[in-house]
């Protein structure tokens, strides 16, 4: 069998695209997403790496996977998550506990708001 070099090995993976985002390699990648949750009992969110914001009433609201507060006050709390940021609107807003990826936002919630950054 013939060995390939390090450069014939280059080659063939630009012409396969591998290691290149493409719509098809996107797709692949969802459809192995989809396999892996039927096979492993983990949450798509865990898996796909999204946010997922837990609400509570109006009062009490849980961000996961936030990367960081971009801005705050006692009427706006506006978070950076994956992809997009987040942010609260309401009366005596207090961001509790902020741990490495986790804040939790209390107060009067009287509005969430989705602005997306294009990641």
């Amino acid at each position: 069998m013939k060995q390939r070099t390090t450069e014939s090995r280059n080659r063939f993976a630009v012409e396969k695209g591998y290691g290149q985002d493409t719509p098809k390699k996107a797709a692949g990648m969802k459809n192995m997403l989809r396999k892996l949750k039927s096979n492993v009992d983990l949450p798509m969110n865990v898996l796909a790496n999204v946010t997922q914001i837990q609400v509570q009433g109006n009062t009490y609201a849980e961000v996961e996977r936030c990367k960081g507060i971009l801005e705050y006050d006692e009427n706006t709390i506006k978070l950076q998550v994956v992809g997009m940021n987040v942010r609260f609107t309401g009366v005596n807003l207090t961001a509790q506990c902020m741990n490495n990826e986790n804040a939790i936002i209390t107060g009067d919630i009287f509005g969430i708001s989705f602005e997306f950054d294009g990641e």
